[in-house]
């Protein structure tokens, strides 16, 4: 049977506020753990839940409207003034924006903040923006210019940190707690690298809001559940939201360092159960709250009375006794950390650290994520270089040395590199040699050693050259008339033999020996002599 150890070891723990029934839908919300009224008067919470979209191409939300009432019945149960808590369900953009506005005009100095959101939502690589979708965005834009493409669907979305979070920020409450209950398969197709709620893939880059804790439903590259096998009709709550709800319901005073393990670890457990190991769902938080603005140093969404002073509880709805510093029950932060161990992810040591900064295993937990981070970044190294050798080119080798540059797997791409190089000097220089014998020409050879200067066939080039370079004036038959018609190359001046009679553009190297009007020549025919009586009929 797939394990639940964490929501049963939790549960073990004593405490049956730490193992709520599930709620099944929003009906069924109802505060039954110790919380002051009183103490939340200074509360706030902002709805905010989109599901029914107007373009076809954007996929409805069945549970997203029953979710946000859910909430909303939560906070009104917890205390929270009713015209505290405001619920905006399927505004436009340019409404949802005007009636945040509104919402923070409303807060007053100091107040504790809450959003929660249920609906599409994006993410975009590089981009540490969330995105919601409003439910009247255009999915089609008139081009497939990908960096225009995000462009377009940014503008049309609106950015929670930007459009929500600063908004809030600027009347500077006390502090601003946001559940992120996004669904996660993108409702259109924005880009390969477009996600729902936190997004996908090592380029995420975290929401860092200072002064915000922002819980989400499922960490980056997962998708949020909506039901659980064997879930009937009567259940119309997300798995996150209804594991939310019946925790805070039963103990709404609970700090929020305590309530992202017991979210995390019970909504981890449900889903792998739930749907028999097929899916996987495990809820993170980014944590950036200014403690020294809480009283007592903690945060919770409700409190409870102690001494008249208001207080966050336990995990246990015991009130928490630390008075200068959160720190949590040990039992449930060994528990947490127990389950975190187990999954040893880096992702899993984050979220154990964002509740428990100074805990007892904070130490071994950074020590264990920068080896994980270290032995992932060398897998990813080491894949990287299969793929390279797998191509071996040399701009795949160059490309993996500009990524790895003090790697032994870099020295040896720069000798690859070295020998390949080498081998197409050589393949290069052997096929301009041949092209050269080819054309045979004095100009040809010495083409070969400009492109070449350290050929291999250097010295080649260079006898071929001498070999065709004359070193006597040459002269050439010229304008020879009838009755001959050539000019006649002699063994000897005068009485001499004839060797040939050259036609016209016989080529004749001028040696230099005369003996009167004849000269000694080297033409094609063979060596001999002319007479220059007939000059006439010679042009050097």
């Amino acid at each position: 049977m797939l394990r639940l150890f964490f929501a049963l070891l939790l549960s073990s723990l004593a405490a049956p506020a730490l193992a709520q029934p599930l709620m099944k839908n929003f009906a069924e919300v109802a505060v039954r753990g110790e919380v002051a009224p009183e103490a939340s008067a200074n509360s706030y919470a902002l709805i905010i839940a989109n599901s029914a979209y107007r373009d076809g191409a954007i996929s409805d939300l069945a549970v997203t409207a029953n979710d946000a009432r859910a909430m909303e019945k939560l906070f009104l149960g917890m205390g929270y003034p009713a015209d505290n808590v405001t619920l905006l369900e399927n505004l436009d953009r340019d409404r949802l924006e005007e009636e945040v506005l509104l919402f923070a005009g409303r807060l007053r100095p100091d107040a504790t903040v809450v959003v929660y959101y249920s609906g599409h939502g994006l993410t975009f690589e590089g981009d540490p923006q969330n995105y919601l979708v409003p439910v009247d965005m255009d999915p089609n834009v008139g081009t497939t210019a990908m960096a225009l493409r995000q462009q377009i669907f940014k503008r049309r979305a609106l950015p929670l940190e930007s459009a929500v979070l600063d908004i809030l920020k600027s009347v500077d409450p006390a502090g601003i707690v946001v559940f992120y209950d996004a669904c996660r398969n993108a409702p259109f197709a924005v880009d390969p690298n477009a996600r729902k709620s936190v997004g996908g893939g090592d380029s995420f880059v975290p929401a860092r809001v200072d002064g915000t804790a922002i819980f989400y439903s499922a960490k980056r590259g997962q998708e949020s559940i909506a039901k659980l096998a064997g879930d009937g009709d009567e259940v119309n709550l997300s798995l996150y939201t209804r594991v939310l709800v019946s925790e805070l319901s039963a103990n709404p005073a609970i700090r929020l360092r305590d309530l992202h393990p017991v979210l995390n670890g019970r909504v981890a457990a449900l889903a792998r159960e739930g749907t028999n190991g097929a899916r996987s769902q495990d809820p993170s938080m980014e944590q950036e709250l200014d403690y020294s603005r809480a009283p007592r140093r903690e945060f919770c969404l409700a409190s409870v009375l102690r001494g008249g002073e208001a207080v966050c509880t336990g995990p246990e709805a015991q009130p928490a006794a630390q008075v200068t510093a959160p720190a949590p029950m040990p039992d449930v932060e060994a528990a947490f950390w127990a389950e975190m161990r187990a999954r040893h992810t880096a992702f899993h040591y984050r979220q154990y650290l964002q509740s428990y900064p100074d805990g007892a295993h904070a130490v071994e937990a950074r020590q264990l994520i920068s080896r994980l981070e270290a032995e992932a970044a060398n897998a990813e190294m080491l894949h990287d270089w299969q793929v390279a050798q797998q191509m071996d080119e040399l701009e795949g080798y160059r490309h993996f040395i500009s990524r790895y540059p003090d790697t032994d797997q870099a020295r040896l791409a720069e000798q690859f590199i070295t020998l390949r190089e080498a081998e197409m000097a050589q393949v290069a220089d052997a096929g301009a040699w041949d092209a050269a014998q080819r054309i045979g020409t004095v100009h040809a050879y010495r083409e070969y050693l400009a492109a070449f200067p350290q050929g291999g066939f250097r010295a080649a080039a260079q006898d071929r050259i001498e070999a065709l370079t004359p070193r006597y004036r040459v002269c050439y038959v010229d304008d020879v008339r009838p009755p001959d018609a050539w000019l006649s190359l002699r063994t000897a001046p005068s009485q001499g033999q004839t060797i040939a009679n050259m036609p016209s553009g016989t080529a004749m190297e001028m040696l230099g020996p005369e003996q009167g009007d004849w000269h000694q020549v080297r033409t094609a025919y063979g060596t001999g002599w002319v007479s220059w009586k007939v000059a006439r009929w010679i042009r050097c």
